[in-house]
């Protein structure tokens, strides 16, 4: 529990750091707006699947972003017209301009973390790749369960009695 605790410790405090950066530069974005908003700039319309799909992360947290870009007018949104369950986005024309000035931010957002993992002398990124990799090939709560299976088969063998005879 300590690494899922220490990664989330380390997102929230980069979140943090970059809201302040946004704040101090008059920028209205969110953190993790800024791959949807790079996504979406290269494509005409995408689905919301589609882009869940594309950014690796759940499709009701790409939902939740995704209002959040709406409610600030980054995004609008449409029903597929051939498939009338399905929701299209795609940006607006004053997110799309508004694009040119958040793009020096977050190239020297990049050279700042990149900066950050050189300063480690580890490959992190190659490591978070390997991570990924192993929790998708065999998930965690799988091999939780696998080791306790044999105390859960011997507890389901003993069934304490409720009569009082």
């Amino acid at each position: 529990m300590g690494l899922s605790l220490r990664l989330r410790r380390l997102a929230d405090r980069l979140s943090q750091d970059a809201r302040r950066v946004y704040r101090d530069l008059g920028h209205d974005l969110e953190p993790g707006w800024h791959a949807i908003l790079l996504l979406l700039a290269g494509e005409t319309r995408l689905g919301v699947s589609d882009v869940a799909r594309a950014l690796g992360v759940s499709h009701p947290s790409t939902s939740a972003l995704l209002a959040q870009l709406f409610e600030r007018g980054y995004i609008e949104s449409s029903r597929d017209p051939q498939d009338g369950r399905r929701r299209l986005v795609r940006l607006t024309p004053a997110a799309r301009e508004a694009l040119g000035g958040f793009e020096a931010t977050w190239r020297a957002f990049e050279s700042a973390l990149a900066e950050i993992l050189t300063a480690t002398d580890q490959d992190v990124l190659g490591a978070l790749d390997a991570l990924e990799d192993s929790v998708s090939r065999r998930p965690l709560d799988e091999r939780v369960l696998e080791r306790l299976a044999p105390a859960r088969a011997e507890s389901a063998g003993y069934a304490p009695s409720l009569s009082t005879r």
